[in-house]
């Protein structure tokens, strides 16, 4: 159970969605001011990220993947 589902219950699950929403919009705010191209990429599987990044995927996980870069 994460912390966020410790201290809101079910709450917990839906609270970290929003988050992933927000962050994911900032980054392509900010990737759009820096002319910079962005790019959400949903066909990831899981388990490989989550390796690459040394996560364990239970307590910690993937919920977006984005990419980032020179438009050109």
């Amino acid at each position: 159970m994460s912390g966020n589902e410790v201290k809101y219950k079910d709450r917990g699950y839906r609270h970290v969605m929003m988050e992933t929403g927000i962050m994911t919009q900032n980054i392509h705010l900010v990737s759009q001011a820096l002319h910079l191209g962005c790019c959400a990429i949903s066909g990831f599987i899981d388990d490989c990220i989550n390796k690459l990044l040394d996560i364990d995927g239970r307590e910690e996980s993937v919920t977006t993947v984005l990419a980032v870069g020179n438009k050109k």
